[in-house]
């Protein structure tokens, strides 16, 4: 998202840039032990702001959430819901004209409940890539972006199912990436977007079993849209 901005704010030489983002996606997570679960789309939606405080910097704000909750079977008479959050604050440089590394914080969480207990996971940590957009016709842009992130956190249940804890520190690492079509409407000095996302975390729970039980992957992708005023 921060490259939706960018578009509105470099290019055009505005300096803070404000606007809603959106993410459908599907969630693939799992284990070797525990088997892999696909869950149906849920809707991301978050407010985004950036504001260019030099001429080659910026900071961005990005904070998204579920609408609606995934929802995952786990036998014939029970189900877990989860809803996610994913914040993204980031510092931006501009390399070129149309390239941009970036580096920052991000948070990711999910809360969860089930008839028989509920709790949440949260993690933060640093996070660091690079981004692209370059101009393809009048106005339209092709932006794309790809970071790693590495993340340090806790989980806590409240009643857990027997056998698990109640706390669980865990450290996760993955990657991020996109790439969307992008047109600046002059007139009204707004960017809207359209494209792809997918984000890759893995989780590892810390004293928790063999390598294989405290190994988690989850797999997020979706199409992903946008819409930013530059003032």
């Amino acid at each position: 998202m921060f490259l939706i901005l960018f578009v509105a704010s470099k290019i055009y030489a505005a300096d803070l840039g404000v606007g809603i983002s959106v993410w459908y996606a599907d969630w693939k997570m799992g284990s070797k032990t525990l088997g892999t679960f696909n869950l149906e789309p849920a809707l991301f939606v978050g407010p985004t702001i950036s504001y260019q405080f030099e001429d080659k910097w910026s900071i961005t704000l990005i904070a998204l959430a579920t609408v609606n909750k995934y929802d995952q079977d786990i036998s014939a008479n029970d189900s877990v819901k989860y809803r996610r959050y994913d914040v993204d604050c980031t510092l931006n440089y501009q390399i070129s004209r149309y390239i941009k590394c970036f580096a920052g914080i991000k948070y990711l969480a999910f809360d969860f409940n089930s008839d028989n207990y509920n709790g949440i996971n949260h993690g933060v940590g640093p996070g660091a890539g690079i981004g692209f957009s370059f101009p393809i016709v009048s106005s339209i842009y092709l932006l794309g972006i790809v970071s790693g992130i590495y993340g340090y956190g806790l989980e806590k249940t409240d009643n857990p199912p027997a056998g698990s804890p109640d706390n669980r520190n865990f450290y996760s690492f993955g990657i991020n990436s996109s790439l969307q079509l992008a047109y600046y409407i002059q007139a009204i000095e707004t960017t809207i977007s359209a494209g792809y996302r997918y984000q890759y975390i893995q989780l590892h729970y810390l004293d928790y079993g063999t390598d294989e039980d405290s190994k988690y992957d989850n797999h997020f992708r979706g199409f992903t849209a946008s819409v930013a005023k530059s003032f």
